[in-house]
């Protein structure tokens, strides 16, 4: 990184700051972080994921905070692109974890300033739990359940609630796959659907009965376990720190 370049990533908390208080007056400053982070993720595609990561990483946070100041400039279209990077899980899973953890704050923190759906944002997250990052997983899991309740209250949200189920139905029915992160991500997904169920969220005969199945699985124990410690009513305590993953 260049002595400009330095200096210039040392400004970015007050630029933001800035923004916040007159996004008006700093379009064009902002416009330039903007043309900055396009490089940078440029000049690290080129390297093959090699250097200029801490840059890159400031400049994704700097714009998951500014962005929604400027919906009407080109940089409206930086929410999607985030996600499609996200989309793209061989390339992520190359990251350093540093880079995909603050890919993965961003997205989230774009979702809490309405600038992705939490439809749209579903399936990329749920992707991410068969990547072989604990930290990752962590994130991931703790907001779907938070946003998730969120969602259905004070009213059941009966739409959301549908397609998320689909997809969690999706990672347990390929939880007999060898591959380890689909069966890392069977479990994740039966750890949402315990912790939803037990802050009184999904209480329907669905849930209960897509849990109970899982107690039946004979190739992945992890599943078998938690489900039955649900139906006699043990409460995993490690269910909502990541305790049922043993890699890292």
């Amino acid at each position: 990184m260049t002595r400009n370049e330095a200096a210039l990533l040392q400004n970015l908390p007050h630029l933001q700051n800035l923004i916040k208080r007159d996004a008006g007056s700093y379009a064009d400053e902002f416009g330039q972080q903007y043309a900055h982070f396009c490089s940078a993720w440029t000049l690290l595609d080129m390297q093959g994921g090699e250097g200029g990561e801490s840059h890159l990483e400031a400049l994704v946070m700097f714009l998951a905070h500014t962005v929604p100041f400027f919906k009407k400039t080109a940089a409206a279209e930086y929410p999607e692109t985030l996600l499609r990077r996200l989309e793209d899980l061989d390339r992520v899973a190359q990251m350093s974890g540093s880079l995909r953890k603050t890919l993965v704050q961003a997205a989230l923190l774009l979702k809490r300033e309405k600038m992705v759906t939490l439809e749209r944002l579903v399936p990329v997250l749920f992707r991410l739990l068969r990547l072989p990052d604990k930290q990752v997983r962590e994130l991931v899991r703790t907001f779907l359940v938070q946003d998730l309740k969120r969602a259905n209250t004070p009213n059941l949200n009966i739409s959301l609630n549908k397609t998320v189920i689909g997809y969690l139905e999706e990672f347990l029915a390929a939880s007999d796959n060898l591959d380890e992160g689909m069966a890392s991500a069977a479990v994740q997904s039966l750890n949402i659907m315990i912790a939803l169920h037990r802050k009184g969220i999904w209480t329907d005969a669905r849930t209960v009965n897509i849990v109970a199945a899982s107690g039946l699985n004979e190739r992945n124990l992890k599943l078998a376990v938690l489900s039955l410690n649900f139906l006699i009513g043990v409460s995993d305590s490690n269910s909502d720190e990541d305790g049922s993953d043993d890699d890292s």
